[in-house]
């Protein structure tokens, strides 16, 4: 018997409706987020993938899946001067019995201009196609539990109707950063800053459900920072924050982890590759919290993290895994030959 829990499906259909889908690893995909951020990166390529399975043994299905690939022009080697990023990204999200989906993929752009040694300025825009699709009909309802199952023959009395829709969407943002690179030969600290501002939906794109009902998709603001604080030449703190605004809605996300150097591989065309180890959790007020744990193989890194949420909710949601890999290419841009 295929096991659902209505109730939650239609609760994540109005919250996919009113709000944007979420992870809880925010510094993961932050082009996604603020435009401003693409390609702010120490290399010339970077291809990135996040997945989440969200409320694993609840009954019923949600995941989503982010990838983006990102790339540099004008940026050359141990040189400061202003750039170029740009960046092509693909989300698909899929929640509950009803297949309700959302697919959407477009391009990001910035322009980075340094200010001082190690200091940029960043500011950014998105353009997006995004589309949604349901079945309502793989729904089972309440009045149709026989005593011993769900029988969907027995007419439910809803109306099963959603017209599938696509939107053009649009977003803006700006940001600051300071990058200053540790120094091998000295084996100084490794610290950093950044602090960002965006706005997504722009113009508030139409969303009509059916012939009867359309809406519009909030404005949502994001405010967002991360900064390193380097405790000695192999250690570090790690930070980063973002809060939204969306509507009548408000989300706000932090984290906090230990950094550890492993190793310093030995340098290629000039360039270090480190190994890294990360070790915290994400946090979302009032009430979840995800444990991650992450590593650095040189240009390649890895993480996941297990989302808890506490209190009846938690009851009710169970847990939701994420996972993020990324590949970044420093030794030479794809798009230069010899």
């Amino acid at each position: 018997m295929k096991k659902t829990l209505i109730f939650i499906d239609l609760l994540f259909s109005s919250i996919a409706f009113s709000q944007d889908y979420h992870f809880s690893q925010i510094d993961k995909m932050m082009p996604l987020i603020n435009p401003a951020t693409t390609s702010n990166f120490d290399g010339f390529e970077k291809f990135s993938a996040l997945h989440r399975s969200q409320w694993l043994g609840s009954g019923t299905k949600f995941y989503t899946t982010n990838a983006l690939a990102e790339l540099t022009l004008g940026k050359k080697r141990g040189r400061e001067k202003a750039y170029l990023g740009l960046g092509i990204f693909f989300t698909n999200d899929i929640g509950g019995d009803s297949k309700m989906t959302s697919n959407g993929g477009g391009f990001s752009a910035s322009g980075n201009v340094p200010l001082a040694d190690g200091q940029w300025l960043s500011a950014g825009f998105q353009t997006a196609f995004n589309s949604r699709n349901a079945d309502f009909s793989r729904l089972y309802y309440y009045n149709q539990f026989n005593g011993s199952g769900f029988d969907n023959t027995i007419p439910s009395g809803e109306l099963n109707e959603f017209t599938s829709f696509g939107y053009v969407d649009a977003a803006a943002g700006i940001s600051y950063r300071i990058n200053k690179k540790r120094n091998r030969k000295y084996k100084s600290k490794n610290n950093g800053f950044q602090l960002g501002v965006s706005i997504s939906h722009l113009n508030q794109p139409d969303l009509k459900y059916n012939v009867l009902i359309e809406d519009k998709l909030y404005r949502k603001l994001c405010i967002h920072t991360n900064f390193t604080i380097g405790l000695n030449s192999v250690s570090g703190l790690q930070f980063t924050a973002a809060q939204f605004f969306q509507g009548p809605h408000t989300e706000t996300n932090f984290g906090i982890f230990y950094e550890l150097r492993l190793k310093d591989v030995s340098t290629l065309m000039s360039v270090s590759r480190e190994r890294n180890l990360y070790i915290g959790s994400y946090f979302r007020i009032p009430n979840s919290f995800a444990p991650y744990i992450g590593i650095d193989f040189g240009d390649f890194s890895f993480g996941i993290s297990y989302d808890k949420t506490a209190g009846l909710a938690g009851t009710a949601f169970k847990h939701s895994v994420e996972i993020n890999l990324s590949y970044l290419i420093t030794n030479k841009s794809l798009f230069k030959g010899r």
